[in-house]
């Protein structure tokens, strides 16, 4: 009898005290689901809003969000290190002549993060490049 007592006693702490650890996943899967759902929501009902500053959480600085343009980057913070990297870049003339016929046909969609040190150095240089194609 001690066996049997004993027995369900671990079988329904087991069965009952486990949980499944897919459920918490799937759990925070749904919530991030959710959670992206809304914020693209957000950017959609924004995109008339271009150049939209926010507080940046990380550094405490400010930083873009939603559609942007020149304009935009050209404006206090961002204008340091946009200005700075257009200048700094020297584009290969040769590849700008090749490059002019063909980006007429092109339609060009680019995803940055005014934060990044990588867009900070690489979107002057192509706002640049793209300028010498007109």
């Amino acid at each position: 009898m001690k066996t049997i007592v004993f027995s369900l006693t671990v079988f329904s702490i087991l069965f009952f005290g486990c949980k499944n650890p897919n459920q918490d996943a799937e759990n925070e899967i749904t919530q991030d689901n959710v959670t992206l759902e809304k914020s693209a929501e957000n950017l959609a009902s924004s995109e008339l809003n271009i150049n939209r500053q926010v507080a940046d959480t990380i550094d405490g600085g400010m930083m873009l969000l939603g559609p942007i343009n020149e304009e935009g980057l050209n404006q206090e913070p961002y204008s340091v290190w946009f200005e700075e990297n257009s200048k700094a870049y020297t584009p290969d003339m040769a590849l700008v002549e090749q490059i002019k016929p063909l980006i007429k046909t092109c339609y060009i969609k680019v995803f940055m993060g005014s934060w990044c040190e990588d867009s900070q150095r690489e979107i002057p240089a192509l706002f640049k490049l793209l300028k010498l194609t007109e």
